[in-house]
């Protein structure tokens, strides 16, 4: 009898089901705690919203919260009947959760909306081709500040979907990533040719509060939200 098997396939095995945790992670290893995260957007802080943001994946195998903070683990506190997991930031992944990955948020994206989490979880669990996500939004060139460094472009090392004269930009408003990959030291991309697969987002909720001026601007959006609807 010889080892040679004609109906056994070359094809590497499917990988187990899929299960994804949303995790926030600020103020962890040796990253101090951004302040503006605690300032008020409107009636609310931004840590607040990224949270109500979480809430609202219906997708989530599990949220988590990643964090060194005692400012930030009071205000978590507050959610336990949410089903929220605290986790220190020297914690290795394996030793908070059993799924196999995670969307990680940083919280500065006021306007991110939880059905664009569900649909990227539900598309890495149904792709297995697809090893992790990167979100993108469309933008006219010669405005993008990130245009000329390495984008998802020169990550997945092919040619990215544009429409003339918009292109393809990483936005950083959240990564799907297996979740042993969520460390210091891992490297983000493997070099796969779906990894990162560029999701596309809304222009909105690309936006990132990174300076007083942009919360303000986000603030005031809240506020003449509010006030239409008033009317």
């Amino acid at each position: 009898m010889t080892d040679y098997k004609p109906f056994s396939s070359d094809r590497p095995a499917r990988e187990p089901l899929r299960s994804v945790a949303v995790i926030v992670d600020v103020a962890s290893d040796a990253r101090a705690l951004d302040p503006l995260l605690l300032q008020p957007c409107g009636s609310k802080s931004l840590l607040d919203r990224a949270f109500d943001c979480v809430d609202w994946v219906a997708e989530a195998d599990q949220r988590i919260l990643r964090t060194d903070s005692p400012e930030v683990k009071a205000i978590a506190a507050r959610r336990a009947t949410k089903g929220w997991s605290v986790v220190t930031g020297s914690a290795p992944a394996a030793s908070w959760t059993s799924c196999s990955h995670l969307v990680v948020l940083d919280g500065h994206h006021p306007f991110l909306r939880p059905s664009t989490i569900d649909e990227a979880i539900r598309l890495i669990k149904l792709r297995f081709d697809i090893a992790s996500i990167a979100s993108c939004v469309r933008s006219t060139p010669g405005w993008w500040f990130e245009e000329t460094s390495a984008g998802v472009e020169d990550a997945t090392g092919h040619a990215l979907p544009t429409s003339p004269p918009t292109m393809l930009r990483e936005a950083h408003a959240f990564h799907v990533v297996p979740a042993w990959r969520h460390h210091r030291t891992a490297h983000r991309y493997a070099g796969r040719r779906h990894d990162p697969y560029p999701f596309e987002i809304a222009s909105a909720e690309a936006f990132r509060v990174q300076s007083q001026f942009e919360l303000d601007l986000a603030a005031s959006w809240y506020a003449s939200r509010a006030v239409t609807r008033a009317a």
